[in-house]
């Protein structure tokens, strides 16, 4: 079917020689691609199950994402010596599936510029947290490179935005905080990403949380308690649980913020998949 539709394709358009070779040097990226569409594809079906209505929301203290100044402002006093964003990219329209009420415009610093690898970030990242609110790790977690690594599909992502945003320190980006996908399990997430939508980790999903803190407040309604999935992050196997683990994080009632490993197949309606998506600028 996928051999088909490619010489369908190709029946649609007339290559020259130059084109022809040109295209047969990209055969690892065209079978990427085709991979990943076929993987998609399957994975609606297979992970359709994989979801519950769910009514949570953002707690009643949270309005969504601050303006762009004040996030890099507060980034420059947590990060000293980081430059600055590229503010002009939020008066951009938000993408369709992100609104002002699920989401908005974030800013990320390269991990880079403090770091040597993505765990070293993270666990400066849980270090700032900790510092300003209580915070438990779940389990124990080790938070090192045989148990947490990005996403290929996030890496990706990240590194062109970084292309396209050269010459700033801070990456702006519109993300959602989990609204957008609560009730999903995190590999029927990754099934139904939209077109350059991609997951967001631990590293991204603590930074969001030291520049908005009260996204995670004690509420008294107990339907405004919505957690965060990391579906941007690939963990190791969920201790007693089964299967590949992700992180995630959860607020309880006393206020203490906890974040570990959680199954991606598990279903969860107090918890919503946090994804970022790559603008077509």
């Amino acid at each position: 079917m996928a051999e088909q539709a490619v010489h369908e394709a190709l029946g649609e358009v007339q290559l020259n020689e130059h084109a022809f070779r040109s295209l047969a040097n990209q055969r690892e990226e065209l079978e990427s691609v085709i991979a990943s569409v076929v993987q998609a594809h399957v994975g609606r079906y297979q992970f359709a199950g994989e979801r519950s209505e769910s009514h949570q929301r953002y707690p009643s203290a949270y309005r969504g994402a601050h303006a762009m100044a004040d996030q890099v402002r507060d980034l420059q006093a947590l990060f000293p010596g980081i430059g600055s964003a590229d503010e002009r990219a939020t008066r951009r329209p938000l993408p369709s599936f992100i609104t002002e009420e699920n989401g908005g415009y974030f800013a990320f610093p390269r991990w880079q510029l403090f770091a040597k690898t993505y765990n070293e970030a993270v666990l400066m990242v849980l270090q700032k947290l900790k510092a300003t609110r209580p915070l438990n790790n779940f389990d124990a977690w080790q938070v090192d490179a045989d148990r947490l690594c990005q996403c290929q599909r996030s890496i990706k992502m990240w590194q062109q935005a970084a292309q396209r945003q050269n010459g700033y320190d801070i990456l702006t980006m519109p993300a959602q905080f989990g609204m957008y996908h609560r009730g999903r399990s995190m590999r029927l997430v990754r099934a139904m990403y939209e077109p350059s939508e991609f997951g967001l980790g631990l590293y991204e999903t603590g930074i969001m949380l030291l520049t908005h803190s009260e996204r995670f407040s004690v509420d008294p309604t107990p339907d405004r308690r919505l957690g965060i999935h990391c579906p941007g992050d690939v963990g190791a196997r969920c201790g007693h649980r089964n299967g590949e683990g992700a992180p995630h994080w959860q607020m309880t009632q006393d206020g203490v913020l906890h974040f570990g490993p959680t199954p991606i197949c598990g279903i969860a309606i107090g918890l919503g998949s946090a994804t970022a998506i790559l603008p077509d600028w």
